[in-house]
């Protein structure tokens, strides 16, 4: 997904960050749980289907949000590795926990994949936050073209590059 997207125009704010890794992580969670339910049966295929998808979303849009962060300028390239290592030892820990023989084990991995839900919405609204302060938002100024994406610095109701009026 890094490589896919770093380089593109409509890439450039937290916000997006954390869609579209999070977005990435969904559909990477969908195939594993396809391939978990064709090969261990219902009983896991529906229960990883039905608790997965947000866990993967959020350790994808913790990594997201670190590529952003490098994109707008604002980290070191170093900060992609550690952004990276804390989706996967999060992922870790999932995995370890939910694959226990022992049941309070196996709780505490339904614990960290349900506050999973409030991790991602926390993260969402502060790169949201962020993104305002920065004047990246859509709601704020007109910082952004939202047709070409071209700079609008002056905050003009209009693009100076392709001519889009805004509301």
């Amino acid at each position: 997904m890094l490589l896919l997207i770093w380089k593109r125009r409509f890439f450039r704010d937290y916000t997006g960050g954390i869609i579209y890794f999070a977005l990435s992580g969904q559909a990477f969670s969908l195939l594993e749980d396809l391939g978990y339910l064709v090969g261990h049966g219902g009983k896991v295929g529906v229960f990883r289907i039905l608790l997965d998808p947000f866990f993967h979303a959020t350790t994808c849009a913790v990594f997201g949000f670190t590529v952003a962060h490098c994109k707008l300028g604002r980290g070191k390239p170093w900060l992609l590795v550690g952004g990276f290592g804390a989706a996967v030892v999060m992922h870790c820990m999932y995995d370890f926990l939910v694959s226990s023989p022992s049941v309070i084990v196996v709780l505490l991995g339904l614990l960290l994949g349900f506050s999973s839900y409030a991790m991602i919405i926390t993260l969402y609204f502060y790169a949201r936050r962020l993104d305002q302060r920065l004047g990246l938002a859509w709601k704020r100024k007109n910082n952004f073209c939202r047709s070409c994406g071209a700079p609008n610095p002056r905050h003009l109701l209009f693009c100076t590059a392709c001519g889009t009026k805004y509301q």
